[in-house]
């Protein structure tokens, strides 16, 4: 019974010992968490005193403090610059590219505080990639030694496409719920692309129905004007009635109008009522006639050639008369019939004497009995 005792109270002894210990262990490990945790927090707040001073020098020369968001140095810099711009500031100073630094500075320096905030983002969080390339790896080594810890990415969140927040079962929810979405406008997209290139299509088909028709209307016309030509180059319009005499003296009439259009229009005609550019291409034409049958009834007067000095005389005596009187008239009704004309095709060119004049003196007696 004694050495039961004895040996219970060796076990008893043995655990408080084990105990010391480990409550010896404890506080030590408590007080070295501690001492790391101070040291990591001074040295932060080193490191932030120091880039604090790195840019307070920026601050200063933008007369803002040291807590200035990016929005209030914008429009900081933007007063500045309208005040010691050279084109406003006539005083030579180097206070422009004093201010222009410092901006570009600071700039910086908030571009690499929207990094570091998207880099220390947490697990429950929205995930960035975290590129950092674009700060020195210096100054992450001096200034933060202790950021460089990367939240741990487990593989619940790396699946629905790193998509949603939450549980992964609210993630699975949402994630369904957007691929709902996107599904719908894929659709949507593909009905308003199937309506777009029905509408065209019907737009493509109706132009090229027109250009056709336009198309064989044209071909039909021509083979129908060449048919003409052929048979009358043939003689095959020779037995009809009023061969080889000109055509009334009426206004021609565009095949292409309606019967009730071409009738109003005949009435017009025939009760003395035209428009003008028609009844001035109706002078044109007479005088044009006028003048050749002046000049090929001289030309007959003077016989066969060669022509005496005389009759060379009297020729050029009528040219003169020609040029100065009836060309001038006739000429200047071209130029006002071309100006009131509606079809580009129906301008005239100049009367042109001296060709007229060349063809008739050059015709022989025959070609002059055919002309008459």
């Amino acid at each position: 019974m004694a050495q039961t005792l004895l040996l219970r109270r060796k076990g008893v002894i043995g655990s408080l010992s084990v105990l010391q210990s480990f409550s010896v262990c404890i506080r030590l490990f408590r007080e070295s968490y501690y001492s790391e945790a101070g040291e990591g927090a001074r040295g932060h707040g080193q490191a932030r005193e120091k880039r604090k001073s790195k840019y307070a020098q920026y601050f200063r020369v933008l007369e803002l403090p040291d807590d200035s968001n990016k929005e209030t140095v914008r429009r900081r810099y933007i007063e500045l610059v309208k005040t010691y711009h050279p084109d406003t500031n006539k005083t030579p100073s180097d206070k422009f590219s004093e201010i222009d630094k410092a901006y570009r500075a600071l700039l910086v320096k908030f571009k690499e505080d929207s990094a570091r905030e998207e880099a220390s983002v947490g697990e429950y969080g929205l995930y960035y990639k975290g590129d950092n390339e674009n700060i020195d790896e210096d100054d992450d080594e001096t200034e933060y030694p202790d950021i460089r810890h990367t939240a741990p990415q487990h593989r619940q969140y790396l699946e629905y496409g790193g998509f949603g927040y939450g549980t992964p079962a609210q993630r699975q929810k949402q994630h369904q719920k957007y691929r709902a979405i996107r599904a719908n406008e894929a659709v949507f997209e593909h009905r308003i692309g199937k309506v777009t290139a029905e509408y065209e299509n019907r737009l493509v088909t109706k132009e090229r129905k027109t250009i056709k028709k336009h198309s064989t209307r044209n071909q039909i016309e021509r083979l129908v004007e060449d048919l003409i030509q052929e048979s009358m180059a043939s003689g095959e319009f020779d037995n009809l009635s009023g061969s080889g005499k000109p055509l009334p003296n009426r206004v021609d009439y565009n095949p292409y109008t309606d019967y009730t259009t071409h009738k109003v229009n005949q009435i017009l005609v025939e009760g003395g009522f035209a428009p003008e550019w028609v009844m001035l291409r109706k002078n044109i034409s007479d005088d044009f006639v006028s003048i050749r049958s002046q000049l090929t009834t001289k030309r007959r007067q003077m016989g066969e050639p060669p022509f005496t000095a005389q009759n060379m005389q009297d020729w050029h005596k009528l040219y003169e008369k020609l040029e100065k009187n009836d060309v001038q008239d006739v000429n200047k009704k071209i130029n006002n019939y071309n100006l009131i004309v509606p079809m580009l095709s129906s301008q005239m060119f100049q009367f042109n004497l001296k060709n007229e004049a060349k063809k008739i003196l050059d015709m022989d007696a025959k070609s002059l009995e055919d002309s008459c």
